[in-house]
């Protein structure tokens, strides 16, 4: 459950790993609470103290030669926003320009269910949740039928494939831990039998557009419209992943900081874009050229179409989603 990660720090070179720890699940509690000997989850105290909720975490340690490690500390775990039942059974994540994409597997106690949930972060200690803690992946049907029906989670980073990211996820039909304590508790459920006659682990590969992890789309009747905070273009190409649906368009316009159209980067100059592309190299009366000095906003103008992401770049053919030198990615910052 490791994810390792080089950064150069000070002309040296740290490795972190985001880890499960020893602790992650230890806290002193008021022994005057009942507790429940038998059970596989333990009690816990909440009240946004996370340190009394005995509830797993995502911990993190450093290695400066991969054989020497700080002791974990704790960097993404459950507040008084989550679910009482929820926990975090391990983080793995990937890059996304300069963003860092983490899959959090989400442990639901009641249900005895894993999940997978998106978060982000710009420095891999600091993490929020994208999408407001919606589910992103979850088991296929709860009807205890399916491979994956039970629980889904992601333990390694999407490997590039072409215009897709590969997911190789794990899956089960049988539940957390019904398995190894019900039987102990003498849940009244086919898999607390004290066999292992139920439990099955399983792989399967799921695909995703090559930074399709959200989008901004439009209604199919009214044009949207979007104005970016001013950007530091770094490149001389200005490339969009975006989709366009039958019947539907996007323009960019350029303009500087005083919000003032750049001559000859108009919507009107603009070759309309109405493809399905991850690197779309945006050309106004056929130059691809588009290198400014200073800060400048881009708009869109879109209908019947889907904006994931845009970047300055000085190589198009080699989307930034994996090496964050090769280009900036300007993509929204929030992602509620």
């Amino acid at each position: 459950m490791l994810w390792l990660t080089a950064s150069p720090i000070l002309a040296s070179w740290l490795y972190v790993a985001n880890v499960r720890s020893p602790y992650m699940g230890h806290t002193e509690l008021d022994r005057r609470n009942p507790d429940f000997e038998l059970n596989f989850v333990g009690p816990s105290e909440p009240g946004g103290a996370w340190w009394k909720e005995r509830k797993r975490r995502i911990w993190q340690t450093e290695s400066p030669d991969l054989l020497h490690w700080s002791d974990p500390y704790p960097i993404f775990q459950p507040n008084e926003i989550d679910n009482l039942d929820e926990s975090f059974c391990a983080m793995c994540q990937t890059r996304v320009g300069d963003t860092l994409v983490g899959f959090v597997n989400l442990f639901r106690e009641c249900e005895n269910t894993m999940h997978v949930r998106l978060a982000y972060s710009y420095d891999g200690k600091n993490w929020e949740w994208a999408d407001q803690r919606n589910l992103w992946m979850t088991p296929s049907i709860m009807s205890g039928k399916e491979w994956d029906s039970v629980m889904t989670y992601i333990l390694s980073p999407p490997i590039p494939v072409g215009d897709e990211d590969w997911f190789y996820y794990g899956g089960a039909k049988h539940h957390h831990d019904w398995y190894m304590t019900g039987y102990l508790e003498k849940l009244d459920h086919p898999e607390a039998d004290g066999t292992l006659d139920r439990v099955g682990y399983h792989l399967g590969l799921a695909k995703l557009r090559r930074d399709g992890y959200v989008s901004l789309a439009t209604s199919p009747l009214r044009e949207g419209l979007m104005v970016t905070r001013p950007c530091f273009m770094e490149g001389n190409r200005i490339v969009i992943n975006a989709r366009v649906e039958p019947g539907g368009q996007i323009d960019v316009e350029v303009r500087d900081k005083d919000v003032c159209v750049v001559e000859g980067f108009s919507r009107k100059d603009f070759d309309t874009f109405t493809g399905d592309s991850i690197n779309h190299v945006c050309t106004w009366q056929g130059r691809p050229d588009a290198e400014f000095h200073g800060y400048h906003k881009l708009v869109f103008y879109m209908r019947k179409a889907e904006l994931y992401s845009f970047q300055s770049t000085d190589d198009p053919e080699n989307p930034s989603s994996i090496d964050p030198d090769l280009s900036r990615k300007l993509s929204i910052r929030k992602w509620e």
